[in-house]
């Protein structure tokens, strides 16, 4: 492994020479203590499997967001049938004004049916005055008839009963 890369991994910066020479001159550390260099490869570690635990998150996050966001479209697409399947079968219910329309129609139906039974009523009176009129004008003429039967049967000049053929006469 190259010593750059240990160093860079380690959180560490090698120093660059400060001026250019003829030959490159190998890259001089920062005087450090082998325990701090642990402790650098230790934090570049510690860092990198943060990083990798965060992508995993993300991984995740995004998986879930997927999932949801597949959901979510299912259901709109449910909905948008549920509402077309709606739309459809409204057509077929009768409107307010429809209904308002018809209502007016048996109104006027059921007014004019009134007025017919008020006729046919005012009639069967006008019906039942006449049969009252002749009933008491066939009284009338009854009782005069009586009247007259019972005028003649007192009068000298009624005759006598005659019988019939096949009968005895009373006396």
């Amino acid at each position: 492994m190259d010593d750059r890369l240990l160093w860079s991994v380690a959180g560490l910066e090698y120093a660059r020479p400060r001026r250019a020479a003829v030959r490159p001159a190998k890259p001089q550390l920062h005087s450090a203590h082998p325990d701090a260099l642990i402790a650098g490869i230790l934090r570049r570690s510690l860092l990198l499997l943060a990083q990798n635990r965060q992508d995993d998150r993300d991984r995740v996050v995004a998986s879930e967001d997927r999932k949801r966001d597949q959901q979510n479209l299912e259901e709109t697409q449910y909905l948008t049938r549920e509402i077309a399947s709606l739309r459809i079968a409204l057509r077929e219910v009768a409107t307010r004004d429809f209904v308002r329309s018809e209502l007016r129609d048996i109104l006027e139906e059921l007014k004019s049916i009134q007025e017919e039974q008020e006729r046919q009523a005012e009639q069967l009176q006008d019906i039942g005055d006449d049969i009252e009129e002749l009933e008491d004008a066939d009284g009338e003429e009854k009782t005069e008839a009586e009247s007259h039967t019972a005028n003649t049967e007192n009068s000298p000049d009624a005759k006598a009963p005659t019988a019939h053929k096949g009968e005895r006469p009373t006396s």
